[in-house]
């Protein structure tokens, strides 16, 4: 079985007790549409941290400055690609968003700042729903 190790970053804007999240619209590899976080795969010798902040430079244009690393999250599923069965591991941070102005790359069809609500809303994943959940906690929690 091949794997393949990917790094992201859950981003957020919060006033006051109101925290909204960049979900980013993906067409995925089965010409799936779906709602995600900025993400994508570990290049060789490249250190994961550098990767979430590599990736998030590419497909949204921000250049974090600041990542909470008391925040780290793990995902793991599996896919098809072609006739291989991959296991997937997505390592998350959390940042808070530098900027409003998204540039998006190419391969994304859209943007949108969210309440958590509507993220699970968006969110087709169960373990990325949770993802956000805890993300929600975590920055209620250190806030108080």
């Amino acid at each position: 079985m091949k794997k393949e190790v990917s790094a992201g970053v859950i981003i957020y804007f919060k006033k006051g007790k109101i925290i909204k999240y960049l979900l980013l619209k993906y067409k995925g590899l089965t010409g799936k549409i779906y709602w995600g976080l900025a993400k994508g795969h570990q290049e060789k010798k490249e250190k994961i941290l550098e990767t979430a902040r590599r990736e998030v430079k590419e497909e949204t244009g921000l250049d974090l400055k600041e990542i909470d690393l008391n925040f780290k999250k793990e995902e793991k599923y599996f896919f098809k690609k072609g006739k291989d069965l991959i296991l997937k591991k997505v390592i998350y941070f959390l940042a808070p968003a530098p900027s409003f102005k998204i540039h998006l790359s190419e391969e994304h069809l859209d943007y949108k700042w969210t309440s958590l609500k509507e993220a699970k809303k968006l969110i087709k994943f169960k373990n990325l729903k949770k993802i956000l959940e805890d993300a929600e906690k975590y920055l209620q929690r250190k806030s108080s």
